[in-house]
């Protein structure tokens, strides 16, 4: 496989980010659990979190399995919720789990009394984003009693939410509050108090920034906004700058460059995913063709190229066209480019057998 494309992690930029972000989550007595899934929990990078993180989150079994394997010691939180037929291996590598059933929470019990071991569970409430989480909350109550009462290896460490993943709901203090109100509910029944209450993830982050995270909120699940530290500016305007952006660099070589139409000559159907495109004619026009694809990254139009005058025209499975009339670079085949990334093509790329991987230290 040659060089390129090629994905760089540049260590003390990332370092920096954990820092700048921990900083500010001791500040107002937040635990951080450092959300890795989005770059596979590369072990060389999730030895950069461990000091700065209360706990490792990931959401793929496989990736705690390495992350033990390589001798990384953390506490482990399984961020999606657990598959009945993976429970076995779940008890014997993680501490902690998210959870939304009473059933899987029996499971996990009985496993746990087989291992003769614990388990921490923290139950998922859905404030309106309906992925996953109790929205009877008064059932959520009843079951966190039979949790604490019940199952004497299961420890009910907290609850929590998720927001912003399915239904694109911004968490507010009036969600997060309704949170905090059931955290309360469920201490009265079980007589003390919860360890964790759990707000959610980098959209959360924006609340504490501005000092408007609800009393009580005591436990994030941060990734994007340490690794990538785009979205709550990008989206929402949020002041980043105490964050660097480019701590993953995607590299990719150039393997064309012509001059050629902007609308696609003959009889148009769909494209090689059976999607149709619109295109916008714009007469001749100087393009590089790379070699990077939507199975590398999925979303090419989300990269953003680090070249003045470059835009993204699209591509296919193995090939990213861009435009380049306006840029004052020189362009040939075998020029490298460079792309920062956001979540979602990070977390693609991250996952391409078709992209190298290097850490940079300085």
């Amino acid at each position: 496989m040659g060089q390129y494309p090629c994905l760089e992690f540049h260590l003390e930029k990332l370092r920096n980010n954990l820092r700048e972000v921990s900083k500010r989550c001791k500040k107002a007595g937040i635990a951080l659990a450092g959300v890795v899934k989005g770059v596979q929990a590369f072990p060389e990078l999730v030895k950069e979190y461990l000091p700065f993180c209360d706990q490792i989150a990931f959401s793929r079994l496989q990736q705690v399995h390495a992350l033990r394997s390589a001798g990384i010691v953390a506490e482990f939180l399984l961020l999606r919720i657990p598959q009945p037929s993976e429970i076995a291996q779940m008890v014997s590598l993680v501490d902690c789990s998210l959870n939304s059933q009473l059933c899987v929470v029996w499971q996990i019990e009985r496993e746990c009394a087989r291992q003769n071991r614990k388990h921490k569970v923290i139950l998922m409430a859905d404030e309106g984003d309906l992925r996953e989480g109790y929205w009877d909350k008064e059932r959520m109550i009843e079951d966190a009693v039979v949790i604490e009462t019940q199952m004497p290896h299961v420890h009910l460490e907290g609850i929590g939410v998720n927001l912003g993943c399915y239904g694109s709901i911004l968490p507010t203090e009036k969600n997060l509050g309704d949170l905090v109100r059931i955290a309360r509910k469920v201490e009265e029944r079980i007589g003390r108090k919860l360890e964790v209450v759990s707000g959610g993830a980098t959209t959360s982050f924006e609340l504490l920034l501005q000092g408007r995270l609800p009393k009580g909120i005591n436990h994030l699940r941060l990734g994007e906004v340490i690794m990538n530290a785009r979205d709550l500016f990008d989206r929402h305007g949020v002041d980043l700058s105490f964050l660097d952006s480019h701590v993953p660099i995607l590299k990719a070589e150039v393997v064309e460059v012509f001059e050629k139409p902007t609308y696609p000559v003959g009889e148009i159907d769909v494209d090689a995913f059976g999607h149709r495109q619109d295109y916008c004619d714009r007469g001749m026009r100087r393009r590089a063709i790379l070699a990077l694809g939507r199975q590398d990254v999925g979303y090419l139009e989300d990269l953003i190229p680090r070249s003045n005058g470059v835009s993204i025209l699209g591509g296919s499975s193995d090939h990213l066209i861009l435009d380049i009339q306006d840029s004052r670079e020189e362009w040939y085949p075998g020029k490298i480019v460079d792309f920062d990334l956001n979540y979602g093509t990070l977390m693609f790329a991250t996952n391409s057998s078709g992209i190298s991987i290097r850490y940079l230290t300085i």
